[in-house]
């Protein structure tokens, strides 16, 4: 083995045996319980599923000792950024859960998350009176009609818009309007921009957070007389009151390859000797393990890649020039690896397929 690969393995070991201090996730905030009382302290930070059931209340930052709060105990909590979740019952619902609060104005609108992926409620309440309707997630049947199967789609929510709003948007604007948390959000924006002076408007932005990732690889197990490397600059966007594994990732990466072996020159040939790919990925996912001192993370994406490839031209023995071709191509960006935790970054180690030959043994940095 190698100066370089005995380098960078010892760093490696160095950093897994390193123990450095993990984060905690409290935010100062408030309860509101049944007998309305505020108790203000610190909540535990989770997405919007999880707390739709309970919070973690502290009445310190230390975060030793816990109360978990249901909605028997509490009726409303909120975090000291606007992120607020209260219990809004409707006449037929049997079970109480938290819903978050997304607009205010003459209409209010909660958000109530549910166990399946990407399936909600949403919760509208008038604040000059106190009627209110549930929206749910529209239902697809199927019917049969001479014969032939169809699809229909219940859409007893854009009923319960009109209703709601007194039909003070016109119909062809409340029929566009899907079953989707940013266009209902939209629709009842507008609705109450009408009503500004009266019933003041605003509405929750929610939290994202974005990183950024860099890394630089070299191959393994290549063969000899190549050298081969990679570098590459990544963003990752996380929804985090959505998902705390799962986040948006784009990037750019530049691979090389190159052989100096001296192989057995055919009478008319093309020798490759050089390529060179630049490879762009607008979208992809990365899904990380639980966030500790060390996280395990995957990542995909689908992309665009110039490669420009380089041949020595072979005529009657005798290599007479360089033959360049460049092609564009659609690529896959994949990789695996570990995030160790440092101060309030990482060190990247990960490995990831090659251009030619071997495996590439990437070192990085997300911050």
């Amino acid at each position: 083995m190698d100066m370089k690969k005995k380098g960078l393995l010892l760093i490696v070991m160095i950093l897994l045996l390193t123990h450095l201090k993990a984060q905690n996730n409290l935010i100062s905030g408030y309860v509101i319980t049944k007998k309305q009382d505020t108790i203000r302290g610190f909540l535990m930070d989770e997405i919007d599923l999880k707390l739709s059931k309970n919070v973690n209340f502290y009445h310190d930052v230390s975060g030793k000792v816990p109360i978990i709060y249901t909605s028997l105990e509490i009726s409303e909590f909120g975090f000291s950024n606007g992120r607020t979740f209260k219990i809004i019952q409707q006449n037929n619902d049997s079970v109480s859960v938290f819903s978050k609060r997304i607009v205010t104005g003459k209409i209010n609108m909660f958000v109530e998350r549910e166990k399946r992926s990407g399936n909600f409620n949403v919760h509208l309440l008038r604040s000059d009176t106190a009627f209110s309707v549930k929206l749910s997630n529209p239902k697809k049947k199927l019917f049969n009609k001479d014969g032939r199967k169809y699809t229909h789609t219940d859409k007893k929510y854009i009923g319960l818009l009109s209703l709601i709003t007194d039909s003070k948007i016109k119909s062809e604007q409340l029929n566009s309007v899907k079953y989707r948390e940013k266009d209902l959000k939209k629709y009842i924006i507008s609705y109450n921009s009408i009503f500004e002076n009266d019933f003041p408007s605003n509405f929750y932005v929610e939290a994202t957070k974005i990183t950024y990732d860099i890394a630089l690889g070299l191959s393994f197990n290549k063969k000899p007389g190549e050298t081969s490397f990679q570098i590459g600059a990544y963003m990752n966007k996380a929804l985090m009151e959505k998902s705390l594994h799962l986040s948006y990732r784009m990037g750019i990466s530049y691979h090389y390859w190159n052989s100096n072996n001296k192989s057995s020159i055919k009478r008319n040939a093309h020798e490759e000797y050089k390529l060179q790919c630049l490879s762009i990925m607008p979208l992809g996912f990365i899904y990380h393990g639980k966030k500790k001192e060390i996280v395990p993370y995957g990542y995909a994406g689908i992309g665009l890649g110039l490669l420009m490839s380089s041949d020595f031209v072979i005529r009657n023995f005798e290599k007479k020039g360089i033959s360049n071709k460049l092609s564009v191509l659609p690529v896959i960006n994949c990789g695996v690896g570990l995030k160790i935790r440092h101060k309030s970054n990482f060190i990247l180690v990960e490995i990831t397929p090659p251009l030619k030959n071997g495996v590439f043994f990437n070192l990085g940095y997300s911050f």
